[in-house]
């Protein structure tokens, strides 16, 4: 699945991205570019929040608070090495500060320091067993470790994260994911309704869905879903290839052929619509097209296996003509 992890953790704010009123009074503590750079960062203008939060600390490097605000400025920019650095600066004095854990754990999941994360997020989760975000975020990592005991808790984390959210839209995404991958097609179509019922216009729970229905052979329902991701994003070559086949599964190998000559003049190096296309023009008994497109197909980074069955395929082709 994995998308990039900032896309769909966000660091937390609550309780601690506020301004300081009159402490530190009498020391000359830079609060005003604190003040101000928490209300920079809210508008989304982090360059100019990273620069008033680093005079604040330049002029009092003791302002705690300050070391988490550049955490999180920093984790929204993407900077994830110093975002680190400035929420273990904060956590050597708030050891137990949930939130800057959690945020210390996405940036360390983005610097793949995944055993460092796991530790946060496990403690983190016996402390608020309830944040459906934490569960989330178990889950991604568990997915990293692509093993067949990591993939059945990152199910169970995001089935978890789903208990207290029923409508956590990546959480819904993954459980679909690995449902699918596990042939539980029943339960990932499920996922992704819940995700369609309150973001219809999401592309990727509309191209998830299709590809679990067509593996029921439900190839209605997967031409509409690929129609809607169309809809959605006319330049998505993945939809026009799904659309592609559910055509030609349901007997209709006419129409499968220009969405195939759509997902390659979107993606010309799209090794699938190319294999796809092939065998669409086999099945009208159009067997020198199929021969020249199988031949682009073997032109492609296409694994060994599939290489060396559409050669095969072609020697049987070449004996027909």
């Amino acid at each position: 699945m994995i998308q990039k992890i900032a896309s769909v953790l966000e660091p937390k704010f609550s309780g601690l991205l506020e301004p300081l009123k009159n402490l530190f009074a009498g020391k000359n503590a830079p609060i005003e570019f604190y003040n101000r750079s928490i209300d920079l960062c809210n508008a989304e203008r982090l360059d100019e929040a990273l620069a008033l939060n680093d005079k604040a600390l330049a002029k009092n490097p003791e302002l705690l608070d300050a070391h988490y605000n550049r955490g999180v400025i920093l984790i929204k920019m993407g900077n994830w090495e110093p975002a680190a650095a400035s929420l273990e600066t904060y956590l050597k004095k708030q050891p137990e500060d949930p939130q800057a854990q959690f945020n210390l754990a996405i940036a360390y999941i983005e610097l793949q320091k995944n055993d460092k994360a796991l530790a946060l997020l496990e403690k983190l989760i016996k402390l608020q067993p309830e944040d459906p975000e934490v569960h989330f975020a178990l889950a991604l990592l568990y997915e990293k470790k692509e093993s067949a005991e990591s993939t059945e808790k990152a199910l169970q984390a995001y089935q978890a994260c789903l208990e207290f959210n029923p409508n956590h839209v990546g959480a819904n995404l993954g459980a679909g994911k690995l449902f699918d991958a596990r042939g539980s097609f029943d339960q990932a179509i499920e996922a992704y309704q819940r995700v369609l019922e309150t973001h219809p216009n999401n592309l990727e729970a509309n191209y998830e869905i299709s590809i679990s229905l067509a593996k029921v052979s439900d190839w209605e329902q997967t031409i509409i879903y690929c129609q809607k991701c169309i809809a959605i994003d006319a330049y998505y070559a993945k939809a026009y290839n799904q659309l592609g086949l559910a055509y030609y599964c349901s007997g209709k190998p006419e129409e499968a052929v220009p969405q195939y000559l759509k997902a390659i003049e979107i993606n010309p190096d799209y090794a699938t619509a190319y294999n796809n296309l092939g065998y669409a023009y086999e099945k009208l008994g159009e067997l020198a097209k199929a021969l020249e497109i199988f031949e682009q197909y073997l032109s492609k980074d296409v694994d060994a296996q599939e290489y060396q069955e559409v050669q095969e395929h072609m020697v049987t082709l070449k004996a027909k003509l």
